[in-house]
């Protein structure tokens, strides 16, 4: 296993850890908690532009990024979305169904492997490991994107009345 593969698995273990615990738990929806999958997205697509990219590569990252927006505003769906009706704050809360969703992102990133190595695919697992990286953010922002879209009805059509930090 190269240094480059083992950095890539600490780090998607470390994105996967991070968004399951943030999402499992009940938490505040607040403008700041919308933006950071926004920022993350940009910070790491500007890390893999200034690396190395190739069109194999680029390729690999764009389909997985799509994905990634894709099964985010699908498990986005499963996020508790509600309204305290005490302090008329929002809130959000991951169910066991995003838990699967997110696993399901996991063992199709190890599938990949294998099918596309079956079928003489010539796609270096760097770039592979690039595109799991970037569909995990996809989900995280995708996730973020629906969650807004639930949240606006609860805040007036305006999420400038969340608050700016949870």
């Amino acid at each position: 296993m190269s240094t480059s593969t083992l950095t890539t698995i600490i780090i998607a273990f470390c994105l996967v850890v991070f968004i399951v615990y943030r999402q499992m738990g009940r938490r505040l929806v607040s403008q700041r908690g919308l933006l950071v999958p926004a920022l993350l997205g940009v910070l790491l697509g500007g890390i893999f532009v200034t690396t190395r990219p190739t069109g194999e590569a680029d390729m690999a990252v764009a389909a997985g990024a799509a994905f990634g927006v894709l099964s985010g505003l699908v498990s986005g769906q499963f996020m508790l979305v509600w309204r305290d009706e005490k302090t008329g704050w929002v809130y959000q809360q991951g169910s066991w169904r995003y838990l699967i969703a997110v696993l399901v992102l996991v063992v199709i990133r190890i599938a990949a492997r294998f099918v596309l190595q079956g079928a003489g695919d010539t796609l270096d697992e760097v770039a592979l490991n690039d595109a799991f990286i970037a569909a995990i953010v996809g989900n995280y922002l995708g996730r973020a994107i629906r969650i807004a879209l639930r949240v606006l009805p609860l805040v007036g059509g305006n999420l400038g009345n969340l608050p700016a930090r949870s």
